[in-house]
């Protein structure tokens, strides 16, 4: 048995130098958009990602829990979407 890739997570430019992605099928369907948490002092945050769903739903990823920026919230994507 082989594991398929269900999708994959791009950059998509930038807020305030912090980039922002977006979680795809391997079609071009747009599952969620991955972007900088905003903070209560107004700034974004260099560690936390807000994940939004296409349902409305937000989770919220720790670019420290990974070994990549985005490998926390591939894990809860695949989590709510997938599994």
């Amino acid at each position: 048995m082989t594991n398929a890739i269900n999708f994959v997570i791009k950059a998509n430019g930038s807020t305030n130098n912090k980039t922002q992605f977006v979680a795809e099928t391997v079609d071009g369907a747009l599952l969620a958009t991955i972007s900088p948490r905003l903070m209560a002092n107004s700034k974004y945050s260099a560690r936390f990602l807000n994940i939004c769903f296409l349902d409305g739903a937000v989770e919220i990823a720790d670019r420290c829990h990974g070994e990549t920026k985005t490998s926390h919230a591939s894990e809860i994507i695949a989590a709510k979407l997938f599994i």
